[in-house]
């Protein structure tokens, strides 16, 4: 079942308002996930969009690259390539909020 367009503009808008206070720090990663994978589950309903291609492309490389990052350097800052989902996520959610506001 299709989401209604303006519940699905409102949820949008709160998600971008997350990302946004996610991006002020590394630690919030954890949240950042879960609020990707919320999203790609929220928006199952439609598998062949491109808007949830993109989010699944960030959990499969951008994030896979995090954690591996992660991994290899645990005691190093690894804000380059959490700014790379911030942004790309950021990116996706307001393509997607601008799609529909037209």
């Amino acid at each position: 079942m299709e989401i209604e367009k303006g519940k699905r503009l409102k949820r949008l808008k709160e998600t971008k308002h997350k990302i946004e206070s996610y991006s002020l720090s590394e630690s919030n990663f954890k949240d950042l996930e879960r609020l990707i994978l919320n999203e790609i589950h929220q928006e199952s309903h439609d598998l062949k969009s491109s808007y949830v291609s993109n989010l699944e492309g960030i959990v499969s490389y951008e994030i896979f690259k995090y954690k591996s990052s992660i991994s290899k350097r645990p005691t190093k800052d690894n804000i380059k390539e959490y700014n790379e989902i911030i942004n790309r996520f950021e990116r996706f959610v307001s393509s997607e909020i601008r799609y529909l506001s037209s």
